[in-house]
C-alpha cells in the first residue's frame, strides 16, 4: 500500500511538471506570435519597418510596462497613464493620439486647450458652434467623421457610452478620460478642461486642474480641448512621437501667407506670434505679453470703453505701432467690439472697428495663458472684460493696469521665406 501511495504522488508530481511544461512552450509560442504580429517582427526577430502611421503605432505596443504607453483594449490600441510617445503636429495643434482605432483610424486631442469660453447660458448652447469653426479652420484632407460618447453622466460611479453620436468633431468624454487611466492620465495636463458628457440639468461635466472631474456652472469659463479622428492608410513624413520630435503626417513648407493655418507659428519684429484667422488679413496674436525690459507692460484700458476712445487703442496703433520693423507688413482689419451682456458669443460680433493693432476678444482662440491681461470686450457697465490670474473672465474698471496681448494684421499677399509654421521654426514673411 505504501509503494502504491510512492508511485501516486510520483505520478502526480510528474504529471504537474509536465502540464506546467506545456503551458511554458504554448505560451511562449502564444507570445512569440502575438508579439510578431502586433509589433511587425519578420522570422529573423527583427522589426519591420514601415511608413505606415497604423504600423509605426502598433510597434510602439508596451507589453509589460505599467507607468503608460500603447495597450490592447479590445479592438482597438489606447495610450494610458504617462504616454510620452504620442504626440503629433497636425494643421497648426500639437495632438496628443489617443488610440488607434481597429479601423487603423487615429483618435487625437489637443495637447493643449485651444481657447476659454462658457459653454452655455440659459437656452443657448455655444459649444458646438464654437467646435464646428475650429474644425472648418483645419485642414480637412486626412481627418474623417467618427463616433464618440454621448452620455448623459448623473453618477459618475456609473460612466458608461451607450450613446454613441456621429461627428467630426467633439470634446473628451468620461468613458474615454477613464479608459486613459483617469487622473493618472496624460490628458490630465493641469488645466481645467471642458468634456463632452452633461449631467441631468445638461451642466457640462469638466476636468480640474488635479484631474478630477467636476460639474461646470454657467457663469465659469474652462478650456475646450477639441477631438477629431485621423484617416488610415496615412504615411509619416517625420517624427517619433515624442514632444521634441513629435509625428508629422503633412509637409509643412508652404510659400504664401494665404495658405497658412490656424495655430501656426509667425516670427516678426524678433517675436513669436499664433495665427488666429486667415480672412482679408493673417491676424495672430502675440505669444507673450508685451514687456518693458524683461517684467510684463502694464497699461490702462483708458477712461472709455469704447476701443477707438480709449487709450490703449493710441498706445498699441501710435507708440507701438512705430517702434515696429516692417510696418508695411501690417494692414488695417476688424475688430469685433461687441458687448458681452447676455453670455452670446455671437453678440459680440454685432459691433467691429477697424485698427492695425487690437486685442482678443471673449473666447478667442489660444487666450489661454494671457492671464492677468485685458480683452478688447466691453461691458455695458463701464467695465472691461480681462483674464484673471486664475484663468477666468473678469470684469475690471478701465482705470485698472493690466498686461497686455496684441493681435496684428498681416498682409495676405506676404510671402513666407523661411521655417515651417511650428514654434521651433516659425514662418519668417517678405515681399
Amino acid at each position: 500500500m505504501k509503494k502504491k501511495n510512492i508511485f501516486k504522488r510520483n505520478f502526480i508530481i510528474i504529471s504537474a511538471v509536465f502540464i506546467l511544461g506545456l503551458i511554458f512552450a504554448f505560451g511562449s509560442r502564444l507570445i512569440h506570435f502575438y508579439l510578431k504580429e502586433n509589433k511587425k517582427i519578420n522570422e529573423e526577430g527583427e522589426v519591420i519597418t514601415t511608413n505606415y502611421f497604423s504600423d509605426i503605432i502598433e510597434n510602439t505596443i508596451n507589453v509589460s510596462d505599467v507607468n503608460g504607453g500603447l495597450y490592447l483594449d479590445g479592438d482597438d490600441f489606447v495610450y494610458k497613464y504617462a504616454a510620452n510617445e504620442n504626440y503629433l503636429w497636425y494643421s497648426g495643434q500639437m495632438w496628443r493620439i489617443m488610440k488607434l482605432n481597429a479601423d487603423k483610424s487615429l483618435t487625437i486631442i489637443t495637447d493643449e486647450a485651444i481657447s476659454l469660453m462658457q459653454p452655455k447660458y440659459e437656452e443657448n448652447n455655444y459649444i458646438n458652434n464654437f467646435l464646428d469653426d475650429f474644425y472648418n479652420k483645419l485642414d480637412q484632407e486626412y481627418l474623417q467623421e467618427f463616433e464618440y460618447c454621448n452620455d448623459q453622466i448623473i453618477d459618475i460611479k456609473k460612466i458608461t457610452c451607450k450613446n454613441k453620436q456621429k461627428g467630426f468633431v467633439s470634446l473628451l468624454d468620461m468613458y474615454n478620460y477613464n479608459k486613459a487611466g483617469n487622473i493618472k492620465s496624460y490628458l490630465n495636463n493641469k488645466t481645467t478642461f471642458w468634456l463632452n458628457n452633461t449631467d441631468e440639468n445638461n451642466n457640462y461635466w469638466y476636468i480640474d486642474d488635479s484631474g478630477a472631474v467636476g460639474i461646470g456652472t454657467e457663469n465659469v469659463a474652462h478650456y475646450v480641448r477639441p477631438i477629431v479622428n485621423i484617416k488610415s492608410n496615412i504615411n509619416v513624413v517625420s517624427g517619433d512621437g515624442t514632444k521634441e520630435n513629435p509625428y508629422i503626417i503633412k509637409n509643412l513648407e508652404k510659400e504664401k501667407i494665404s495658405k497658412i493655418l490656424t495655430g501656426e507659428y509667425i516670427k516678426y519684429n524678433n517675436s513669436l506670434w499664433r495665427v488666429l484667422n486667415i480672412g482679408e488679413s493673417v491676424k495672430a496674436i502675440k505669444v507673450e505679453c508685451l514687456k518693458n525690459e524683461e517684467e510684463c507692460l502694464n497699461h490702462k484700458f483708458g477712461y472709455n470703453i469704447t476701443y477707438l476712445n480709449s487709450s490703449i487703442y493710441r498706445y498699441l496703433n501710435e507708440t507701438y505701432f512705430n517702434s515696429l520693423d516692417n510696418k508695411e507688413f501690417l494692414v488695417k482689419d476688424k475688430f469685433y467690439v461687441g458687448s458681452y451682456t447676455d453670455y452670446s458669443l455671437d453678440s459680440l460680433k454685432e459691433k467691429e472697428v477697424e485698427a492695425y493693432i487690437g486685442l482678443p476678444k471673449i473666447g478667442e482662440y489660444y487666450n489661454f495663458s494671457n492671464l492677468n491681461s485685458y480683452l478688447i470686450t466691453p461691458n455695458t457697465i463701464e467695465t472691461v472684460y480681462t483674464i484673471n490670474d486664475m484663468g477666468n473672465y473678469y470684469l475690471v474698471k478701465p482705470t485698472t493696469e493690466k498686461n497686455i496681448y496684441p493681435i496684428l494684421n498681416f498682409d495676405i499677399n506676404l510671402l513666407i521665406v523661411n521655417g515651417n509654421g511650428t514654434m521651433e521654426k516659425p514662418f519668417e514673411l517678405g515681399r
